[in-house]
């Protein structure tokens, strides 16, 4: 198997065979350790005594190969646990005589360890070698916190090292001492008093006095002998017991013991260490999880950045309004995305100079729609960080809110500027048409200008009509309402205009759906929004002719309301003016005054009805929905 780089080994982007785990098990050895390639004999790292050692740190070391810094191992380092003598090179160019041994960890193919010592008491640190395998398996296990299969690892490997006896580890759980391990020879509690009666690695044998209840389970479970020792960490305690063979095995191998009983306690109390920061890194994510979806609950838009100004959480809100996902922001610039002038002067000045409060800001989406908002910028210090906290506040639908009662408050003016006038107009227009009606009767029918007299009498009765129309609009209620038959109101209006159609070859076409479309409503009012509409569709197409349509209908969509639609073939409105047609003084017309859609809104507004328009540049289609009239039969 060929070597892994050993720069990403170290550096942990890459370790062989999952070994990062090593790096940190050969820092707890009490003697030079390096672990290298068996085939490359290129370096992977050292421990912390080769490093004080060579002096070489492990970015230099992971550059360099065993035979580099080691003479004499040329064709040595081939058999494990054998003493080899070599030369060290260090870093200052110095050579220091050293005893090397190895160790090919049979489990973690591509890696070896080699041992050095510099002479004097070279027992423990052999036997930690010796004991290496079984260190390393409890260590994985350490790593990844898991307290009970540490245990059951250091239960297992016990009986490995010490034969097939029976053995125990106890956990200290609410003044009690509980058994992790299945062994059913030693009993599920103990009383706390056996910490204290054992507070050092302890050998009981027959014939030794029996000091402790676990003393007397040794004796009477037969064991020829029994060692205990304490587990003691900073989060927990415990109790290691093993049966052995005999009292002179353990005086043969008590330095084996008391190493691995060390190795198990340090190990133990990591795995305690873990499971505990486990447990609290899993409470504070969880509340955290919580914690974010209170910003998700409010309306506001919020973004947190970092001290670079980088997006390090965006509400549901923001995402929603901008149309982008969190994949495109999160770890991004707001600047990136965020070209407003206004939000870099916000972010730039330091906190001391920065403008508090609410600021006025565009923010734009994903498509280039551009949104009013209010800004608020505070900042979070964390350590040497400063992070900002960033809550828009959407303003759109105040200003849509502050329009709309700006174009009321025009309407009711308007409203009541024009009922003042066809107040005061109709009593003028009432002494005109009874001048007129004077003038005929002084004039025979064959006098040329009888034509003419009555053609201004027709004109003042339709002025009149329109004022009365006005009138009614002003002072409309459903009270006064009566039924109206729409189908004979269109048919109505429809033969005033025959004459107009045919001069602007305008071509017509009515069609009426239902057997009864009654509505409640003003009757004058409501001929005057069919007249308007008619009229202006005429107008449109004056100059090229076209076509006229006019449908009634029941709306697919409400069952209750009957709609009216009057299309026509003109060039259309122009966009400009489509989004504001209903609104006082909007004309697309050289001559008009742009009140006629305006009160056509009123009136169908007034009879709790909708009126729509679609244009095109083939055409304009008019849609008015008015609430079916249904006689109250109880």
């Amino acid at each position: 198997m060929k070597p892994s780089n050993p720069k990403k080994i170290f550096t942990n982007e890459k370790l062989a065979l999952q070994d990062a785990e090593l790096i940190l098990l050969i820092d707890e050895f009490t003697f030079p350790a390096l672990l290298y390639d068996p085939e490359s004999k290129h370096i992977y790292c050292g421990n912390s005594h080769f490093i004080e050692l060579s002096g070489m740190g492990n970015p230099e070391l992971i550059h360099h190969s065993l035979d580099q810094l080691l003479s004499g191992g040329e064709n040595a380092l081939q058999i494990e646990n054998r003493p080899y003598p070599l030369m060290l090179k260090t870093k200052a160019g110095a050579l220091v005589s050293i005893t090397g041994q190895i160790k090919n960890l049979s489990r973690k193919i591509g890696v070896s360890l080699l041992k050095l010592s510099l002479g004097g008491d070279k027992y423990e640190s052999d036997v930690e070698l010796e004991l290496f395998e079984i260190i390393n398996s409890i260590f994985a296990d350490s790593v990844n916190g898991d307290v009970l299969n540490v245990l059951n690892t250091v239960s297992n490997e016990a009986r490995n090292l010490f034969g097939d006896f029976p053995n125990a580890i106890y956990i200290l759980e609410e003044n009690m001492l509980t058994r992790q391990t299945s062994n059913e020879l030693f009993p599920k509690k103990l009383p706390l008093s056996e910490l204290d009666r054992i507070n050092n690695l302890d050998l009981w044998f027959p014939g030794k006095r029996i000091l402790c209840e676990i003393h007397r389970i040794g004796r009477k479970g037969g064991l020829s002998g029994l060692f205990t020792a304490p587990l003691i960490s900073e989060k927990s305690r415990g109790l290691f017991i093993s049966g052995i063979q005999s009292k002179n095995y353990f005086q043969d191998n008590q330095k084996r013991i008391e190493i691995f009983t060390k190795w198990v306690n340090q190990l133990f109390g990591l795995a305690i260490k873990i499971s505990k920061i486990s447990i609290e890194i899993e409470a504070l994510i969880q509340q955290v999880s919580q914690l974010q979806k209170f910003p998700d609950l409010s309306k506001d838009l919020m973004l947190f950045l970092d001290s670079d100004d980088r997006i390090q959480y965006v509400s549901k809100s923001f995402l929603n309004l901008t149309g982008y996902s969190s994949f495109e922001l999160l770890q991004k610039e707001i600047h990136d995305f965020l070209n407003e002038k206004a939000l870099k002067s916000v972010l730039s000045p330091p906190i001391e100079e920065r403008q508090m409060g609410w600021q006025d800001i565009n923010l734009f989406d994903r498509d280039g729609k551009k949104y009013s908002m209010a800004l608020i910028v505070d900042s979070v210090v964390t350590g040497n960080d400063i992070n900002k906290i960033l809550v828009f506040n959407d303003k759109t639908r105040i200003i849509d809110l502050e329009r709309s009662i700006t174009r009321m408050e025009k309407n009711a003016s308007l409203g009541e500027s024009i009922a003042d006038f066809a107040h005061d107009a109709r009593n003028p227009l009432n002494n005109i048409s009874t001048g007129l009606q004077m003038l005929r009767k002084l004039y025979a029918q064959n006098e040329p200008l009888v034509e003419a007299v009555d053609r201004m009498q027709s004109d003042c009765i339709r002025m009149s009509d329109l004022l009365e129309s006005v009138l009614a609009f002003s002072r409309q209620n459903s009270e006064g309402f009566t039924p109206i038959d729409l189908d004979a109101l269109v048919k109505s209006v429809f033969r005033k205009f025959e004459n107009k159609f045919s001069k602007a070859s305008v071509r017509t076409s009515y069609s009426n759906t239902l057997a009864s479309a009654i509505i409640n409503g003003d009757l004058r009012s409501l001929e005057r929004v069919f007249i308007n509409l008619i009229n202006n569709a005429i107008e449109s197409m004056e100059s090229t002719g076209g076509e006229l349509a006019l449908l009634l209908k029941r709306n697919p969509k409400n069952d209750a309301e009957i709609e009216v639609s009057i299309a026509d073939t003109g060039p259309g409105i122009p966009r400009e003016i489509l989004e504001k047609i209903f609104e006082p003084y909007v004309t697309g017309k050289k001559t008009g005054t742009g009140l006629g859609l305006a009160i056509i809104k009123k009136i169908i507004d007034a009879h709790q009805g909708r009126i729509a328009i679609e244009s095109f540049t083939s055409g304009t289609i008019f849609r008015i929905f008015l609430k079916e009239f249904m006689e109250d039969k109880s």
